[in-house]
């Protein structure tokens, strides 16, 4: 301000040091001109393509020691949970911080204060509805640690916080179902192409107005939230899994300007984060918490100044054995390329993936009974068509 002062005229100075009044307004100008001015040179420097990094965190299942480790580890916060980034950093979790874990309200609650802490920085924390959130706010427990109960002091004020009315509750409700973040898309479970042809803006609102009401038994008939739905679907990862990749491709063609996809919701076998699909499709769920299979794994995205994107995955400095893999599934070598598991022996040893299995099952069932019946609708209009002639 001072330096404003001294371009001024003469006469205007005058007038500032008489007038009281005079001098008032024009500070609060030159406040506002300078805020103006701060803000466009932000603008301007990110509109150059300053670059900027993204962690993107899988499932973490009521693990609070494992959430925060595998922030630290990607020197987000320190060893106080405190954040200290200073590379515009924005932490993006896929969904699924709740359940099976104990420590659902530990969880939530740092993710809430790095979500105050982390525009302070430059950075910004992100977190994607998954089906537990979904879940718990539709007071459906039968994940819910015993412990985590008690951490509430009861189911009845279990059931009251994740309310509309609820800390917890209302919290979930204002997070997205898709969240964009330059070139890629984020989602829990993910993103066929029967949804992303909506756009991820009008899913968004879709949700958002699904959400806001105080009942929501109406989810259950609700295509959006249903088995096929961005928090459920199993399909486009086991596709992916397995080589097929025309639905994520087609799903990306449908959305201008995102060029990958990163999911959770499916634990990968080599408790790691792996990419599918040339890199379209990203699994970052890596089996995080304790309560599933304690494998500590984050990606990292660095946005070039250029417009390039960097994918690298951030794992332990000091790991020298292969991640831990479900119960009674041997390893392959130190490759985790290569897919773990020793067939039929080992899946069914695995309840969470006979779980897995069985889900995947029921939504192919689902989708060739919805394929087989418009075929038959299909067929019938041909056959009414042909009988007009």
């Amino acid at each position: 301000m001072v330096v404003f002062f001294l371009m001024l005229p003469q006469q205007e100075r005058n007038k500032i040091n008489n007038n009281p009044s005079y001098n008032m307004r024009l500070s609060l100008t030159i406040v506002t001109l300078c805020l103006v001015a701060t803000t466009l040179f932000v603008d301007a420097r990110d509109a150059a393509g300053a670059p900027r990094r993204i962690i993107a965190v899988g499932d973490v299942h009521g693990d609070l020691a494992q959430l925060r480790a595998v922030l630290e580890m990607a020197n987000v916060i320190n060893d106080e949970a405190q954040w200290i980034d200073r590379d515009n950093t924005v932490v993006v979790q896929v969904g699924d911080l709740l359940d099976r874990g104990p420590h659902d309200k530990g969880v939530l609650d740092f993710m809430m204060q790095l979500q105050a802490e982390a525009p302070t920085h430059g950075g910004k924390v992100v977190s994607i509805l998954g089906n537990h959130e979904l879940m718990n706010i539709m007071n459906q427990v039968h994940y819910v640690h015993p412990e985590s109960i008690e951490y509430f002091e009861g189911s009845v004020n279990r059931k009251r916080q994740f309310s509309a009315e609820g800390v917890y509750g209302q919290w979930i409700r204002q997070n997205p179902l898709l969240h964009v973040e330059g070139s890629t898309l984020f989602v829990h479970a993910g993103l066929s192409p029967q949804f992303a042809a909506k756009g991820v803006d009008a899913l968004n609102k879709e949700a958002k107005e699904a959400l806001s009401q105080k009942s929501l038994r109406h989810l259950d008939r609700s295509a959006l939230f249903g088995v096929h739905g961005p928090i459920w679907t199993r399909l486009l990862i086991t596709d992916a899994m397995n080589g097929r990749c025309k639905d994520v491709e087609e799903s990306l063609s449908l959305l201008p300007g995102i060029e990958r996809m990163v999911v959770g919701h499916t634990p990968q076998r080599s408790g790691r984060v792996e990419t599918y699909c040339d890199d379209k499709l990203i699994a970052v769920d890596v089996g995080l918490s304790k309560w599933m299979y304690g494998n500590l794994a984050a990606l990292e995205i660095t946005q070039k100044v250029d417009g390039s994107v960097e994918l690298r995955e951030i794992i332990p400095h000091n790991v020298a054995t292969p991640p831990a893999a479900p119960p009674a599934i041997e390893t392959e070598g130190d490759n985790h390329d290569a897919k773990q598991g020793s067939g039929i022996e080992g899946g069914v040893s695995d309840p969470i993936l006979l779980q897995e299995l069985m889900e995947a099952i029921q939504e192919m069932k689902v989708k060739q009974q919805a394929e087989k019946a418009a075929l038959a609708s299909k067929e019938q209009q041909e056959v009414v068509a042909r009988d007009e002639l």
